[in-house]
């Protein structure tokens, strides 16, 4: 392993150079009350399908739209985005990760997704390790006697 070179587990571990960014639900500032009539308006206007020519950016610029209308005074806006997110979305947009998926199906869907962004501005490592992650735990098993050993210990090019 050259010098430069990082396992996939340790873009697991906060480095200040290798932060991203990550979506945490905060806590209700007040109270809310999420509006049916919020939910209709973002599934007659909003809903992202994830198809391919379907554009992302407009989803979320029209997202933003909607529900900064929404918004309660004393209420964090992140918060409520972060509710109402999951209304604005359907389909494949919806099925983040998919159950009893096997390995080439997930590589797949995660090369598929790498085409419809292609500039996601991770490291390689990042790529792999949200891949090995999110695969079911008899596949990681599949995937670490394969690779002679845990497979988020080896480096991306040794993967």
């Amino acid at each position: 392993m050259a010098a430069n070179e990082m396992r996939v587990r340790g873009v697991a571990i906060p480095r200040p150079t290798y932060v991203t960014s990550c979506i945490q639900k905060l806590e209700a500032g007040g109270r809310f009350e999420l509006k049916q009539r919020v939910v209709q308006i973002l599934h007659s206007n909003g809903q992202f399908t994830g198809l391919s020519y379907k554009d992302p950016t407009i989803h979320i610029q029209n997202f933003h739209e909607i529900s900064d209308t929404y918004t309660p005074t004393r209420e964090n806006k992140d918060y409520v985005r972060l509710t109402l997110l999951p209304f604005s979305l359907l389909g494949e947009a919806k099925r983040w990760k998919k159950g009893g998926e096997k390995l080439y199906q997930a590589w797949d869907r995660i090369k598929s997704m790498l085409v419809s962004c292609p500039h996601p501005h991770q490291a390689n490592e990042v790529l792999v390790h949200t891949l090995i992650e999110g695969l079911e735990p008899n596949i990681k098993m599949l995937l670490d006697a394969t690779t002679g050993g845990q497979a988020l210990e080896k480096t991306y090019a040794e993967l």
